[in-house]
């Protein structure tokens, strides 16, 4: 891709893969690719400039000399770039600040349906395009965010929901058709803390039971809401995980919810290693629902999948690490509350 990918996301149709950067441009790319034939492209004439360091005498025209020389090199090596992706491929839409997330639903329509693509960005901005080839067409803003926004869901079963969260903890539920917020959710007073960024946000059916779950940067304890009937979230409680809370995945034939979890670090914290690597470790946690008079309750339970994944392991992972190279590894992983816009007392 020519920059780093930030999201990724399938079609409504499920033929096409959607992604998005951190330059704010989304592309499209078909699932299972055909023959690609790449078509030549002119080559452009070399624009460089008449005059040299040697002609030009000036201080001020010295500098606006080096200033055309860079934007020449800059002219091609972005002309490289796009020569560099022999791959089918279609830019549908861009942003003008970094592109967080993307994911794509389609509606009923007078014939058959339509698609769409939601994207979110830094500046706070949910928009809603067209789906392919017509997603240069805006149709809808869902605008009250106050942070950047860091995660959308559109529930399976309920296609003209969505669900966003932010970098100040709250969760908002859409009507996203309309551009209308219906509910807002402060995870900071639901979980009485000052710091709370949204990571993940998973929508799960089990059975009868419509979860959606939430989880946090860097924080152990992964939250879970019921899907009522008229759309909005019930907050039920949270499960206290052996690490972070990293992605969650839901495995319908068994009615189990895995989670992933960072074993590298310690509970709630972002940069604290773990120093006893002794034992086994806890890649995968699995859990199921159960329901009595009413209650709801997410026990834990011993998945095959979760326990295979476990017993198997992973690399190793050196813990003597320099600080420097602890950091990037941190920053790779967490990187949202760098994010996030700093007021001017901060």
């Amino acid at each position: 891709m020519p920059k780093r990918p930030s999201a990724l996301a399938l079609s409504p149709d499920g033929q096409s893969i959607l992604s998005g950067d951190k330059f704010g441009d989304a592309y499209s790319m078909p699932l299972i690719p055909g023959e690609y034939v790449k078509a030549p492209r002119a080559q452009p004439k070399a624009s460089n400039p008449a005059a040299t360091s040697l002609t030009v005498h000036t201080k001020r025209n010295l500098s606006s000399l080096e200033q055309q020389l860079r934007q020449a090199q800059q002219n091609t090596k972005s002309a490289e770039e796009k020569d560099s992706l022999n791959f089918e491929h279609q830019l549908i839409l861009g942003h003008v600040s970094m592109l967080m997330d993307l994911v794509s639903a389609s509606l009923p329509a007078e014939t058959g349906s339509r698609s769409y693509v939601l994207t979110a960005d830094r500046d706070e901005h949910i928009r809603v395009s067209r789906g392919i080839p017509q997603s240069h067409v805006i149709e809808q803003q869902c605008l009250g965010h106050t942070s950047v926004i860091s995660k959308l869901c559109i529930p399976s079963w309920a296609s003209e929901i969505l669900i966003s969260g932010d970098g100040d903890g709250n969760l908002f539920v859409w009507n996203w058709s309309k551009g209308q917020a219906y509910q807002q959710i402060s995870l900071g007073e639901t979980l009485r803390t000052d710091e709370a960024t949204v990571r993940g946000i998973w929508a799960v059916a089990l059975g009868q039971v419509k979860l959606v779950l939430v989880s946090l940067e860097g924080s152990s304890q992964l939250l879970y809401f019921t899907f009522e009937q008229d759309g909005t979230l019930k907050f039920q409680n949270t499960i206290k995980l052996s690490g972070n809370a990293l992605e969650v995945a839901c495995v319908e034939s068994r009615e189990s919810i895995l989670v992933s979890v960072d074993g590298v670090r310690e509970p709630d914290s972002t940069n604290t290693w773990r120093s006893n690597t002794e034992g086994p470790q806890a890649l995968l946690e699995s859990f199921n629902v159960k329901t009595s008079q009413g209650d709801l309750e997410i026990v834990s339970s011993e998945d095959p999948l979760a326990v295979g994944v476990n017993s198997v392991g992973t690399s190793n992972l050196s813990a003597s690490l320099d600080v420097k190279q602890k950091e990037a590894l941190d920053s790779s992983l967490y990187s949202l509350e760098n994010l996030k816009k700093k007021s001017v007392e901060e």
